[in-house]
């Protein structure tokens, strides 16, 4: 059996461990790296920055929305108890 040359793909431990960055740190390291010259050049980093980026903003919506839907209605419910206790001062009889 012939032993197959590697493959160089041009992808260094480097481009690997910006792209993992990007994603963990989402979406504010990917916004620094489209500002890094020397980065934002790379393919490999590129086309998971974009992926990294487009997964933060996905997922900061739904944390919003979502935190909105819990909370809001927590808040909203509360309000509206409130609104509906008559004071005791005006209560007939006190």
């Amino acid at each position: 059996m012939a032993n197959k040359p590697a493959m160089d793909t041009g992808i260094t431990s480097d481009d690997k461990l910006w792209a993992l960055l990007a994603y963990v740190l989402t979406p504010v390291l990917p916004i620094i790296i489209l500002l890094m010259a020397d980065k934002k050049d790379r393919p490999f980093i590129r086309a998971h920055n974009i992926q990294a980026l487009i997964w933060g903003a996905i997922n900061s919506v739904v944390a919003i929305v979502g935190s909105i839907c819990l909370l809001g209605g927590s808040f909203s419910d509360n309000l509206i108890r409130y609104e509906h206790q008559s004071p005791r001062s005006c209560r007939a009889g006190s």
